[in-house]
């Protein structure tokens, strides 16, 4: 594990490392080939939770306005539009695309290792938008979905998320105004 870290592997993918190593030697103590899982006596490497930056549909609008003659046009605009991870939308190809029917299917992804990867180059200074990684376009799209009452079942599909929970706790950040949004309509309800 510290051979990983000095090399730069992250602390979640250090943490993963060290769950798929002690599994295996379950597995190996279970067969009788160790007598003990070295990996248990290792404590898990401490991982520090980013801050979520969602964009707004007005700053989603301007990082498209700004991509549009930019080789990253088409990236930009799956990434954001269906939510995909990085790896999702790198391991994308036409094949997976069917533009007749409207349909994008995630066949495939690409995995990279070490380091993140930001959206900081030219074009998020030239939408003028706030430095952020390119996983939060995938929270963009989901807090987007769910501020257009997209119900959060819809969400989690778009997303590929396992839970509901897991879709609305992404988008924790947006509920304040969706909490508002929900008042206001009751209140026409029961003043109508």
């Amino acid at each position: 594990m510290a051979t990983l870290e000095t090399v730069g592997v992250s602390a979640g993918r250090r943490r993963y490392a060290r769950v798929v190593l002690r599994s295996a030697l379950n597995t190996a103590i279970r067969w009788r080939l160790v007598t003990a899982n070295a990996a248990t006596l290792m404590d898990a490497p401490r991982t520090t939770s980013r801050e979520i930056r969602p964009l707004t549909p007005d700053e989603a609008k301007a990082l498209l306005t700004a991509t549009r003659d930019d080789p990253l046009d088409a990236f930009a605009t799956v990434a954001l539009g269906c939510g995909l991870r990085l790896g999702e939308a790198l391991g994308l190809q036409w094949t997976d695309v069917d533009l007749e029917a409207g349909t994008l299917h995630v066949r495939r992804a690409i995995q990279r290792f070490g380091g993140s990867v930001s959206a900081r180059r030219p074009l998020l200074a030239a939408a003028k938008l706030p430095d952020i990684r390119l996983h939060d376009l995938r929270h963009s799209c989901a807090t987007l979905l769910l501020a257009q009452g997209v119900n959060p079942r819809v969400a989690l599909e778009t997303l590929g998320h396992s839970q509901v929970s897991l879709t609305l706790n992404t988008c924790s950040h947006a509920l304040p105004a969706l909490q508002y949004d929900a008042a206001a309509r009751m209140n026409a309800v029961l003043e109508g």
